[in-house]
């Protein structure tokens, strides 16, 4: 009996399976940095340098606050010294001469006067001794003017001003037995201390010098 034997298959090739394909690199996601984290061995310090910084700048906002204030409180108060020269020099310089006049044909009106634009201690001291002093003017038919020549400012402050004046004394007398009154011009200086006394400036000294 003969044995059939198979040929082997020519021409033909055992299909290989595919290789599988790589799977293709996904890219990383680009990560985010990481947080540096203080040492808590450095954090004490950190707070104490923080809290210096804090502290600076608040003492350096109230040195400037401070200064800004005093400036405008210097500021206010020249203002104010000023204010009070002028308004003392003028009130000075219209008021002295109806004090130091007189005119012995109305010396009642010439004392109420006088004594309107007077305080303090000057106010008493013309009180009681204008009365004496004018008690010869009509005698001699005495008439005083006094006019303010200059003025010179010793001292101010808001409610006190102390100035002196330069003025002309001009006196018209007539003496018993004279036909024609005589008339005597002198200059002098007198210092004078205003004062506000509510809003008004009022002499409260006086004196020659």
């Amino acid at each position: 009996m003969s044995t059939i034997t198979k040929a082997p298959e020519t021409g033909r090739h055992r299909a290989e399976k595919p290789a599988k394909a790589a799977k293709a690199a996904t890219p990383e996601s680009p990560r985010a940095p990481r947080e540096r984290r203080v040492p808590r061995a450095q954090r004490p310090m950190l707070r104490l340098v923080v809290l210096a910084l804090v502290v600076a700048v608040a003492v350096a906002s109230a040195v400037v606050a401070f200064f800004m204030h005093r400036s405008n409180s210097d500021t206010r108060a020249l203002r104010a010294v000023e204010s009070a020269r002028q308004d003392a020099v003028a009130a000075a310089m219209q008021d002295v001469p109806k004090i130091l006049g007189y005119d012995y044909r109305h010396l009642s009106s010439d004392m109420a006067a006088a004594k309107a634009l007077s305080t303090g201690q000057f106010l008493r001291d013309y009180s009681s001794t204008a009365q004496k002093v004018l008690a010869s003017a009509p005698s001699v038919k005495g008439i005083v003017a006094a006019t303010v020549a200059d003025q010179a400012v010793i001292k101010a402050q808001p409610d006190r001003v102390t100035l002196l004046l330069f003025v002309d004394h001009e006196s018209v007398k007539q003496l018993k037995g004279q036909k024609t009154p005589t008339t005597r011009i002198d200059p002098f200086r007198v210092q004078v201390t205003m004062s506000k006394v509510h809003g008004r400036w009022l002499v409260s000294d006086l004196e020659g010098v």
